[in-house]
C-alpha cells in the first residue's frame, strides 16, 4: 500500500515538472518569437556582372570605385588564394602584386578577407602556411589601392591556427578577429602587443563587422546549443548579436552587453554595416525562409529579405546606395557534391527600398 502510494507520489511529480518543462518552453518561444522583427519580403533589383569565372570570396569595395576581392581562377589547383582588384562594373579585372614572406619560411602564401577601413584603404590577412605544419602564422597589411602597395599594420604576428576575419572600427589602432569555424568558443582583440581573448559570454562568436563611427559591433554566436560541441554545432543556426565596441579591451569582459537583434541565422557568411551605419546587411536562410539577402533596421524592428537565391558574402557601396553579392552556381563540384563553386558576381539596388523607408543608407 506503502509503496503504491508513493509511486503515485512519484508519478504525480514527474508529470508536475513535465508540464512545469513545457510551460517554461512555451514561455522561451514566445518571448523568441516576440523579439523577432518585422519580416517584410521587399525584393530589390538584381544586375549580374561580367567578370572571369572561377571562385570568389570576400569583397571590400572602397571609395574610388575599385573592389578588393579574394578569387580563383576557374581550373587553378592548389590552396593558395589571391586577392585581384576591379571596377565596380567588373572592369579592369587584374590580379595584385603582394607582399610574400620576406623569411622565404612559408610553403605558401594565403592572402584573404579584405575588409574596407575607415580612411578608405582596405586591410588583409596574409597567411604562413607550411608543409609539416598546417599553418604557421598571420599578419594584418593595409593597401593603398591608389598606389596598390602594403604596408603591415601590426608589428605583432597573429598566431592563429586557422583562416579568420577581421574587423576595424574608426580606430585602427585595435581591431577584432574571428575563426571561420563553426563550433569555436572565442573572438580574440587584436592590438600592437599580439591577439587577446574576448569574453562575450556566447558559444562560437564570429563574422564581426565593426559599425563606421566605432561605437558598436555587430557578430553571429548563440548563449546555448543543442548536443556536445563538435560538429553537430555547424549545422545548427545562429543568431545576430550587437555590443557596445568600448568593451573591446585587454582588462573588460564584454559578456554581459550582448543585445540580440535576430534569431535562426542558418549558413551566414557576412554582416556588413551600411556606410552611415543604419542599416545591417547579412546572408543566410532565417528560419526556414529560405536563402537569401536580408537588410535589417534595427531602431524600428524591420527585417527586409532583399534577395532570394544563393547570394553570399555581402559588401556594401560607398555611397550606401548598393550591394555587391558572390552569386552561387547550380553545377556542383563532382568530387563533393555538397560543395558549390561561386562563378560570379551581382549588384543589388537598394536605392528605392531605403529611400521608401524614410531612412538613408
Amino acid at each position: 500500500m506503502l509503496v503504491s502510494i508513493r509511486k503515485n507520489r512519484v508519478d504525480r511529480t514527474k508529470q508536475w515538472l513535465t508540464s512545469v518543462a513545457y510551460a517554461l518552453a512555451w514561455i522561451i518561444m514566445v518571448g523568441c518569437q516576440s523579439s523577432q522583427p518585422e519580416r517584410i519580403v521587399h525584393l530589390v533589383p538584381v544586375h549580374s556582372l561580367q567578370v572571369p569565372e572561377g571562385e570568389y570570396y570576400a569583397l571590400a569595395w572602397l571609395p574610388n570605385d575599385r573592389v578588393i576581392l579574394n578569387y580563383q581562377p576557374k581550373g587553378k589547383q592548389g590552396p593558395e588564394s589571391n586577392l585581384w582588384i576591379m571596377r565596380s562594373d567588373g572592369s579592369e579585372f587584374h590580379e595584385l602584386a603582394l607582399p610574400s614572406d620576406i623569411q622565404n619560411e612559408c610553403s605558401w602564401t594565403e592572402y584573404h578577407d579584405p575588409i574596407t577601413l575607415s580612411d578608405g584603404q582596405a586591410a588583409y590577412v596574409r597567411s604562413c602556411h607550411m608543409e609539416k605544419e598546417p599553418f604557421r602564422s598571420s599578419s594584418i597589411l593595409v593597401l593603398n589601392p591608389g598606389t596598390q602597395t602594403s604596408q603591415p599594420l601590426f608589428t605583432q604576428q597573429i598566431p592563429e591556427s586557422a583562416l579568420f576575419s577581421i574587423a576595424f572600427g574608426s580606430d585602427l589602432s585595435h581591431g577584432v578577429g574571428a575563426t571561420y569555424s563553426d563550433i569555436e568558443h572565442y573572438m580574440f582583440g587584436i592590438d600592437n602587443q599580439g591577439t587577446y581573448t574576448l569574453e562575450l559570454g556566447l558559444l562560437r562568436p564570429n563574422r564581426p563587422a565593426w559599425s563606421p563611427d566605432g561605437k558598436h559591433l555587430a557578430f553571429f554566436g548563440n548563449r546555448a546549443m543543442g548536443g556536445d560541441a563538435g560538429p553537430i554545432w555547424a549545422t545548427q543556426a545562429y543568431d545576430l548579436w550587437l555590443m557596445p565596441a568600448d568593451c573591446i579591451s585587454r582588462s573588460r569582459s564584454c559578456s554581459a552587453t550582448a543585445q540580440l537583434l535576430t534569431q535562426g541565422v542558418n549558413g551566414p557568411t557576412r554582416v556588413a554595416w551600411s556606410p552611415n551605419g543604419n542599416w545591417l546587411v547579412f546572408d543566410g536562410d532565417v528560419q526556414g525562409q529560405g536563402k537569401g539577402i536580408w537588410l535589417l533596421d534595427a531602431r524600428r524592428q524591420k527585417l527586409y529579405q532583399i534577395a532570394v537565391g544563393n547570394y553570399e558574402r555581402p559588401t556594401w557601396s560607398p555611397d550606401g546606395q548598393s550591394i555587391m553579392v558572390v552569386v552561387g552556381s547550380p553545377v556542383q563540384s563532382q568530387s563533393d557534391p555538397t560543395l558549390i563553386s561561386y562563378t560570379s558576381l551581382a549588384i543589388l539596388d537598394v536605392n528605392e527600398l531605403v529611400k521608401d523607408s524614410g531612412i538613408s543608407p
